[in-house]
């Protein structure tokens, strides 16, 4: 998901059911966002 082109990164469904699945770990993807968020200053 974190290599995805934007459209796909952050799809509500895409990533609500890769969660539901499993096949996405819910706390690596916070950290992933939060860096994002941040811009990577820390």
């Amino acid at each position: 998901v974190i290599y995805s082109d934007e459209e796909r990164k952050y799809n509500k469904d895409i990533i609500f059911g890769l969660i539901r699945s499993e096949l996405l770990n819910l706390a690596e993807y916070n950290v992933h966002l939060a860096k994002l968020i941040d811009g990577g200053k820390n």
